[in-house]
């Protein structure tokens, strides 16, 4: 819808515009929390917003892990990782942090981590809000960012409910 939007402002017809969400293959992992917080960020990394997961992780004392292709302090860096071990780190992590800062027209990872019942925390960008229901916070602000982040990391019971959510979202819908 994010997309229609915007090809309505620059003079298409509503009506001519059909809107296919993306949706992902399903797969059949067994969910753990392993208590760390999650992050994918491949090139562009400027705009897949993994300075400001790193600038997340200097306020918090849990353990933040990215895969991506920028090392940032305080965050250990994956590196680009093959489908099956991004998937486990998917299926372990405790929250899965999506802080795309352009205007994201939909995106997938948000949708293979909340697959596994994760909480996504993410900035209000582009389509986002979408695929991602219960934890967007506004763009670009870190404090909103992290105390989110804080707030389920320290409620076990509410990250289950959140990812409950977002399993439930993305099987019936994507």
């Amino acid at each position: 819808n994010y997309v229609k939007n915007v090809l309505v402002k620059f003079g298409f017809n509503p009506d001519n515009i059909h809107v296919i969400h993306n949706g992902i293959e399903i797969k059949d992992l067994e969910p753990k929390d392993m208590n760390f917080v999650f992050c994918t960020a491949k090139n562009p990394a400027q705009i897949k917003g993994a300075r400001f997961f790193a600038e997340v992780a200097s306020r918090l004392t849990y353990k933040f892990m990215l895969s991506g292709t920028t090392s940032y302090s305080g965050v250990t860096n994956l590196g680009f990782l093959p489908e099956d071990k991004l998937f486990n780190m998917y299926k372990n992590c405790s929250i899965y942090v999506f802080p795309s800062i352009w205007e994201e027209p939909a995106g997938l990872t948000h949708l293979e981590a909340m697959q596994f019942g994760k909480p996504v925390v993410a900035f209000d960008a582009g389509g986002v809000k979408e695929y991602v229901k219960n934890c967007i916070v506004p763009l670009r602000d870190i404090d909103a960012m992290a105390a989110k982040v804080k707030e389920l990391m320290e409620d076990e019971n509410l990250r289950k409910k959140l990812g409950e959510e977002n399993r439930e979202n993305v099987l019936n819908n994507f």
